[in-house]
């Protein structure tokens, strides 16, 4: 994230974040390591994100989505999957 930053143009605060899913399952996941990506995400890049892309998010995750669409503002995440 610190090289990311380093990187930007100097006119620039916000970066765009293409997260690929593509054969992603539960098997993947850890709650433990999304806990503390999210602390970190959070707590010490709060304004960072410009805009979330999801490439084909796996199924389960349309419910957090569905909340997380509604609590944060539709300019900040784009799923795939719905746009195309």
């Amino acid at each position: 994230m610190e090289n990311a930053i380093l990187n930007l143009p100097a006119d620039q605060e916000q970066m765009v974040w293409l997260i690929d899913f593509h054969g992603f399952n539960m098997s993947h996941l850890s709650v433990k390591v999304t806990k503390e990506t999210a602390d970190v995400l959070q707590n010490h890049y709060p304004e960072r994100l410009g805009l979330a892309i999801l490439y084909d998010p796996p199924k389960f995750f349309e419910p957090f989505w569905k909340v997380r669409w509604h609590l944060r503002g539709k300019k900040k995440i784009l799923n795939l999957r719905e746009a195309i």
